[in-house]
């Protein structure tokens, strides 16, 4: 009798034992699909984040690229312009007759200023020939020189 009740007592035991490693396992599977849930929504994380940087690398290079351009542009541009207000041009009929005023009043001014003078400075000609080129910088300089030797030699002759 003894022997039998040990033997139920064992059996009790060793069912309490099983219920209770049951209970643990299932509570072990619960935990491993929770994890397993939380892999598979951040591997679908990962990948939305994967696909939206490689757009987004896309997307800065079609900027660069488009900025490269721009800035080449620009830099063409700018050296075209700094070409073109380099060049130096003839002037039309009423630039020229502006010009003529120019040095006339650059004559009137240095005749003014040696009035007094028994003897004219002798640098008044490069004087008349450097106001007139610093008024209208881009008027082909021969043309300039030309103009006031030949507008000096006409005060002169008076």
């Amino acid at each position: 009798m003894f022997y039998v009740i040990s033997s139920i007592v064992v059996l009790v035991l060793l069912v309490a034992l099983i219920i209770g490693l049951i209970v643990m396992v299932n509570r072990l599977l619960d935990r491993v699909s929770t994890l397993s849930y939380l892999l598979q929504q951040n591997s679908r994380k990962v990948q939305f984040l994967d696909s939206h940087s490689i757009k987004l690398t896309n997307a800065l290079k079609e900027q660069h690229e488009v900025l490269t351009s721009l800035t080449t542009s620009v830099g063409q541009t700018l050296k075209q312009y700094a070409a073109e207000m380099n060049r130096q041009i003839m002037p039309t009929p009423q630039l020229a007759e502006m010009m003529n005023q120019t040095i006339q009043e650059q004559i009137a001014i240095e005749v003014s200023l040696s009035k007094h003078k028994l003897a004219p400075d002798s640098g008044y000609v490069e004087k008349i020939i450097a106001n007139v080129k610093a008024t209208y910088p881009h008027i082909k300089e021969e043309y300039i020189v030309k103009k006031c030797m030949a507008a000096i030699e006409v005060a002169l002759s008076k």
